[in-house]
């Protein structure tokens, strides 16, 4: 799945932000509380660390575990009891957390 198209649904599905897709041009707004947002631009959770880390707030328990080669960084979502919810490795830490909210919220990516 195209890191465009993860940002979209992060910010639509996880943050559950209000999102309208202009349809001529590859520019989408995201109503985040008062702010107007755009992907790509301003909102990007798969390469922006400080992007990424707002989708953790939407989680009860995140860990997170780096690795020194790529594809080695592990990202565990687990519920208020402990439980496992989701997990997801990828080659950079936004990728994994994007992957494991994703996966917590019952959305499956390629």
């Amino acid at each position: 799945m195209a890191e465009f198209k993860i940002d979209r649904i992060i910010a639509e599905k996880v943050m559950e932000w209000n999102v309208f897709c202009h349809e001529n041009i590859d520019v989408i707004e995201v109503y985040a509380g008062d702010d107007v947002l755009y992907i790509p631009g301003d909102y990007q959770p798969t390469k922006n660390i400080e992007n990424a880390f707002m989708v953790i707030d939407q989680f009860h328990r995140v860990e997170i575990e780096t690795g020194r080669d790529a594809g080695q960084h592990c990202v565990t979502i687990r519920d208020d009891a402990g439980w496992l919810l989701s997990f997801h490795y990828a080659e950079t830490v936004p990728m994994a957390l994007c992957g494991a909210a994703l996966k917590a919220k019952g959305i499956k990516i390629d």
